[in-house]
């Protein structure tokens, strides 16, 4: 959703406050619901928190929360140095993404392997 709305940003030749607020808007929902995550995450006390994918987990989460609140922070990125800044972070975002992704599936593996 948040890679989305960069790239759509991105590919708009013009780039305004006014199409940034709504994906301000946006990393704020986001936000909200990786905050959300990671709390739920960082309450767990079983085995789980010994394993690689517990920290690495947690590692992507809290980078995620890094970068959408420094996204949320910028004012509409209109400048050449800007739109440069705001591709990287979202290549970034992109690879937080896929890790997160990665290290739920370990989670989720972890979690069935415990129920055999």
């Amino acid at each position: 959703m948040v890679v989305e709305s960069i790239s759509s940003y991105l590919s708009d030749p013009d780039k305004t406050e006014a199409k940034w607020r709504p994906i301000v808007a946006n990393f704020e929902k986001t936000l909200v619901s990786v905050n959300t995550l990671l709390a739920d995450v960082k309450q767990e006390k079983g085995d789980f928190v010994l394993e690689p994918a517990y920290v690495k987990l947690q590692e992507m989460l809290n980078g995620r929360v890094t970068l959408l609140t420094r996204l949320k922070a910028m004012d509409a990125p209109t400048t050449a140095e800007e739109v440069a800044l705001l591709k990287e972070i979202n290549a970034r975002y992109m690879t937080l993404v896929a890790s997160t992704r990665k290290a739920l599936a370990e989670l989720n593996a972890y979690l069935k392997d415990q129920k055999k």
